[in-house]
């Protein structure tokens, strides 16, 4: 590894197993020191990644704007500053893909909680200690061999009445190649130590079978 990250800090929502862990590993190899927030105890977590005092973290409600600021005072007070957020924490695995129309009331609730304003609560806690959050889609991740990773970016503007007062600006981006464009690894992301992660792909083929992989179903193979 490169160690690019070296003295850096980083705040990794859902850290504690599946793909929040697998960051919070990559952070780490690349020199940087971890928080894991997580809804459950980040303890087991902390302990596989055999970090010592480079990683510690926290129980956390990402929902709850309470907790989302007492995490982030801890992490401040572990790590000493926060210099990347990795908007992690979302429902989505336990999800039953089902017709929009079949979704109970109260899961979508806790979807919106959660994936929304979630992300919110985080971006706005950690706003005064650290100046940029970027949230990165997949075909940057493809392009990029994991070097950029990708994270789940459902983000809303903040109720008209209490955003009057709010001094964060926001320059939304957003950036979708042509249909046909073809995805595959740049090359100053691949090597012989580093092998490209992805196969090639049309930004159309991956939008289209993302799409139904969402409703069940299997997309078509590319057209030649």
């Amino acid at each position: 590894m490169t160690r690019r990250l070296e003295g850096s800090a980083a705040v990794i929502t859902g850290g504690a197993a599946g793909l929040g862990y697998a960051y919070a590993r990559r952070f780490l190899e690349e020199g940087a020191c971890v928080f894991i927030a997580d809804i459950t105890d980040p303890a087991a977590a902390l302990r596989r990644l055999g970090a010592g005092d480079r990683a510690a973290g926290c129980r956390v409600d990402v929902a709850s704007a309470p907790s989302v600021a007492a995490m982030v005072d801890e992490a401040c007070r572990r790590l000493g500053r926060i210099d990347v957020l990795v908007n992690n924490a979302a429902v989505f695995a336990t999800l039953t893909p089902q017709p929009f129309d079949a979704i109970p009331e109260e899961e979508w609730d806790r979807v919106m909680a959660v994936n929304v304003r979630g992300m919110w609560n985080c971006v706005k806690a950690v706003a005064p200690v650290m100046r940029f959050v970027c949230n990165i889609g997949d075909l940057m991740q493809h392009w990029t061999n994991d070097r950029w990773i990708s994270t789940m970016h459902r983000v809303v503007n903040p109720p008209r009445e209490t955003a009057a007062g709010n001094r964060r600006l926001s320059i939304p981006f957003f950036h979708q190649p042509n249909y046909d464009a073809l995805i595959e690894c740049l090359p100053s992301c691949c090597g012989p130590d580093n092998p490209p992660r992805y196969e090639p792909v049309t930004s159309g083929q991956h939008r289209l079978t993302k799409f139904l992989r969402g409703v069940g179903a299997t997309a078509p193979g590319p057209r030649g």
